[in-house]
């Protein structure tokens, strides 16, 4: 059994006493077995600017309706707002924040988020990352040490 939330939104969002997210609010969240990819309802419901296009429009629900959630809830967090992020503008306005001793490495770590969330806000949702991918790719930030410079040269 798979659950989709289809609420996912920060109020959604807890984070216990070790700073660890926790879901809640499932109340609108649906349950596919294993062989359903799909669903489709005339009920749509939600959070307006967090809910994905396909369901808007049609009320299918996929396993990737989270996942453009998530896209937003990213982009919201590295630039204030739910609007799709460029790169390099989030870059440029993180650079000035972060304590200068590690912010290759946090440079590196909100590149990679802010790549994330545009994959996860894919209007078509099989072009979207499944949560295993995410979750392997931030891990993969957590120890890198990169210079600002390579950072650059890896997006041309």
């Amino acid at each position: 059994m798979h659950i989709v939330h289809l609420d996912l939104k920060p109020e959604n969002i807890l984070l216990d006493n070790n700073m660890v997210p926790k879901i809640a609010d499932f109340c609108l969240s649906r349950n596919l077995d294993e062989k359903q990819s799909r669903f489709t309802t005339k009920n749509v419901y939600g959070t307006v600017g967090y809910l994905a296009p396909e369901f808007i429009r049609g009320g299918d629900i996929t396993y990737k309706s989270d996942m453009y959630s998530l896209g937003i809830i990213i982009t919201e967090i590295t630039t204030g707002k739910k609007s799709d992020p460029d790169i390099e503008n989030v870059l440029e306005s993180w650079r000035n924040r972060l304590e200068k001793s590690k912010a290759d490495t946090q440079l590196l770590q909100v590149r990679v988020c802010t790549e994330i969330a545009l994959e996860c806000t894919e209007s078509n949702p099989t072009r979207r990352p499944d949560i295993q991918d995410v979750i392997n790719r931030l891990g993969a930030t957590k120890s890198m040490d990169y210079s600002v410079t390579e950072i650059g040269a890896s997006s041309s």
